[in-house]
């Protein structure tokens, strides 16, 4: 009998330090995936933050938007439609096409309005590189060119929006949930 209790007195602190260290080694990786997983999230609404405020920033600088207005307020007063075809031959959304699949990690709404905004980008791109396909009457000009400007509009605002709101994301804390 006293060799069983010497057994166990030697046996159990050796058991429950190697249960201790196993559980300690558990957790760190743990806690290690979720550090990783939080630097991932911060970096992809970092860079989409970037992305974002280049776009809205390169459509401001080039007067994209004045453009379409002048272009307006010529088919307004002469009734001529002033057609535009874009050469585009890179592509700007490298970030968002890279990691759309990693939307989710920033969450449900915030990664649903990147998918928006991104969404209406390309559609302004893709109106800019076509033109329409034949001569187009006054009042369809006018339709066009309006529609493109309260996109346009509305895009600008959007990203503004969008940058702050990933920055914000980006500044969270790595056990926040997106």
């Amino acid at each position: 009998m006293q060799d069983v209790k010497s057994v166990w007195d030697t046996l159990l602190p050796v058991l429950v330090g190697a249960g201790i260290g196993g559980l300690g080694s558990v957790f760190i990786l743990i806690l290690k995936d979720a550090i990783d997983a939080a630097r991932a999230r911060q970096s992809l609404a970092s860079s989409l933050a970037g992305e974002i405020s280049g776009l809205c920033e390169i459509a401001r600088r080039r007067r994209y938007l004045q453009g379409l207005k002048l272009r307006q307020e010529h088919l307004i007063k002469s009734g001529i439609v002033v057609s535009m075809k874009l050469q585009i031959t890179a592509s700007y959304f490298v970030v968002f096409d890279a990691n759309a699949i990693r939307l989710g990690s920033i969450g449900p709404q915030l990664s649903e309005d990147v998918a928006h905004f991104y969404l209406l980008v390309k559609s302004l791109v893709e109106d800019a590189k076509q033109g329409p396909s034949e001569p187009i009457d006054k009042a369809i000009g006018e339709y066009m060119l309006r529609e493109q400007i309260e996109l346009l509009e509305h895009v600008l605002q959007l990203g503004g929006q969008l940058k702050e709101r990933l920055k914000a994301d980006a500044n969270r804390g790595f056990m926040s949930k997106p």
